[in-house]
């Protein structure tokens, strides 16, 4: 399926759901507004960029209720046919920045903006990295992308994810020192700035644990009070650390200031065994204990704006994200 054929069948289904909720969901505060509520404010400049944004506020310009975020899903080519019964229930879908970094990626993804609300998420910031020319230009890259989507926000990770021009194949986490958080606090600061929007940093699952004077979740609580930056608290991530013995998930949880979240990632991984560790696939179902975890967080993160599956392997298994979409919704609106 091609960009524009992609862009219009999401349009489509999201016109149709804006009627069907108009009717059918009045009152209960999570219909049509999601897709046609006011455009949230356009963020400039450092301090402005900063701002917390209000919890109606979801991603790129929809509004939701401030009961539940907005449920979204990772904006998969393959995916897209498999859901399309769902694709009217998907408030949010978050693209992969560095896709449209080259060459008629402006177009193809102001289409996809004005077809349905979008997240934008980076995954070659490397915010824990001295800043050089090629940070500067991917930063460069994604305020135009924010522009173009008309996002106030950009998601990475608080990780490294490269040396110099050379991608490394896997995130690797910071050793959690006032050094290094100095660096990564004047990087944010730097790169909101250009950004003009905000930044949210992502715990990622890591495949070693450097350690640190702070825990990952006191390193996060630290840099957005010294920044303004929030968090993209990925539960599965947390997962995969606390079942290869890095962390004390339960601990990380409590100790991790929630009303810094702005948004949640969900995805399915594998569990450790004999022959390897647990690893962050992207590729299974959502594990029943991270739904129990989403399900203590979202009543305690106030700014959480949407919760988000991600799927990157076995795509052909589209009934399997349906059914996590699924789950999710039924827990979001539980009450």
């Amino acid at each position: 399926m091609g960009v524009t054929e992609a862009a219009g069948v999401l349009a489509r289904k999201a016109a149709k759901a804006g009627e069907r909720r108009s009717t059918e969901g009045q009152g209960d505060g999570r219909g049509a507004d999601r897709h046609h509520g006011p455009p949230a404010p356009t963020l400039t400049g450092g301090a402005r960029a900063r701002a917390a944004p209000a919890p109606s506020e979801a991603a790129g310009g929809a509004s939701v209720s401030a009961r539940s975020p907005a449920l979204g899903c990772s904006y998969r080519p393959a995916l897209v046919p498999l859901l399309f019964d769902e694709l009217h229930r998907i408030d949010v879908w978050e693209h992969i920045a560095d896709w449209y970094r080259g060459p008629g990626g402006d177009d193809r993804l102001r289409r996809f903006a004005r077809a349905t609300p979008v997240t934008l998420h980076s995954l070659a910031m490397s915010i824990g990295s001295s800043p050089d020319q090629y940070q500067q230009q991917y930063v460069h890259d994604l305020a135009r992308l924010a522009r173009v989507a008309e996002v106030d926000h950009v998601s990475d990770h608080l990780a490294f994810s490269r040396v110099g021009p050379q991608l490394l194949p896997h995130f690797l986490p910071l050793w959690r020192i006032e050094e290094q958080l100095e660096l990564v606090a004047e990087n944010v600061d730097r790169v909101q700035d250009e950004l003009g929007a905000r930044l949210l940093l992502e715990n990622p699952a890591s495949p070693l644990d450097p350690g640190g004077d702070l825990s990952t979740a006191e390193f996060l609580n630290e840099l957005c009070g010294r920044t303004g930056c929030a968090v993209l608290l990925d539960l599965e991530n947390l997962r995969v650390n606390a079942d290869n013995g890095q962390l004390d998930a339960a601990k990380e949880l409590e100790t991790l200031e929630l009303r810094n979240v702005a948004g949640v990632h969900l995805a399915g991984g594998t569990d450790p065994d004999d022959e390897a560790p647990a690893f962050d696939a992207h590729a299974w179902p959502v594990h029943d204990r991270v739904l129990a975890w989403l399900a203590g967080v979202v009543p305690e993160a106030p700014d959480c704006r949407w919760v988000v599956v991600e799927r990157d392997g076995r795509l052909e298994q589209g009934e399997e994200v349906a059914g996590d979409l699924d789950r999710i919704r039924r827990l979001l609106h539980a009450d």
